[in-house]
């Protein structure tokens, strides 16, 4: 059985991933609260040049589904933004009347003022501090009207379904090149990607040890060595 949760985000996480919103809520499996002064101090970065793209994409997701997501109003009159503004954030949370409430923060320092108003807290996983829209991006979307070119999206019956200049179509075989067999789905996608004749540069972003160069330098000989497609390999370091 599972048990359902209430999630109240802090700004630090919206701004690191605007995507927490869905996450955290996993499907209809849990609740998302935003604390009014979270509001406020969004609407105080949106003019902001690294963060003001962020700040539009959380107000995008929170217009578009107003049922999904819980404002809370604020306590009497919203407070002026100061240094304190942490405070009345958790004096929003106390307030709410939420049994069992969550703060998702990756500040520690409110992680312990949480903690000293008897409010359970957690960092977020996925935190990624000032990514552009283009580094949030994974290679999937959620449905066709976010189509991105030579995107992915998982079918209802847990397919990936790709997205090529030549038309959509459903990945439902392995990859083998140069006697490298993929071990997971997404090295598969990779290779996918790198042997496509039609796509001339691909990058692939993931923590070290999950067969990047691997898969590149296999793909690279087999078009040099085997389908000839290509005359030379070459190799850089940062």
């Amino acid at each position: 059985m599972t048990l359902e949760k209430h999630y109240f985000i802090d700004t630090n996480v919206l701004l690191d991933d605007p995507g927490a919103l869905f996450k955290l809520r996993n499907g209809n499996e849990n609740n998302v609260y935003i604390p009014y002064h979270v509001l406020l101090e969004l609407n105080k970065f949106k003019k902001d040049p690294r963060l003001g793209h962020i700040v539009a994409k959380v107000i995008q997701h929170l217009t578009e589904n107003p049922d999904q997501f819980h404002v809370l109003k604020a306590n009497g009159v919203a407070k002026s933004l100061s240094s304190l503004v942490d405070n009345y954030i958790l004096e929003e949370i106390e307030g709410s009347g939420i049994d069992n409430p969550i703060l998702v923060t990756n500040d520690k320092i409110l992680q312990l003022q949480a903690g000293l108003s008897g409010i359970p807290s957690e960092s977020y996983k996925d935190s990624s501090p000032f990514k552009s829209v283009a580094e949030h991006f994974t290679g999937f979307i959620s449905d066709e009207t976010d189509l991105q070119p030579n995107a992915f999206m998982w079918s209802g019956k847990g397919k990936p379904i790709f997205y090529p200049p030549e038309g959509a179509r459903v990945i439902d075989y392995q990859n083998r090149i140069w006697n490298v067999t993929p071990r997971t789905v997404y090295q598969n996608l990779a290779l996918e990607l790198m042997i496509h004749p039609d796509i001339h540069v691909i990058s692939v972003q993931s923590d070290a040890g999950y067969g990047k160069s691997f898969l590149a330098l296999a793909t690279a000989l087999y078009l040099t060595q085997q389908k000839k497609t290509h005359d030379k390999i070459y190799m850089s370091n940062p």
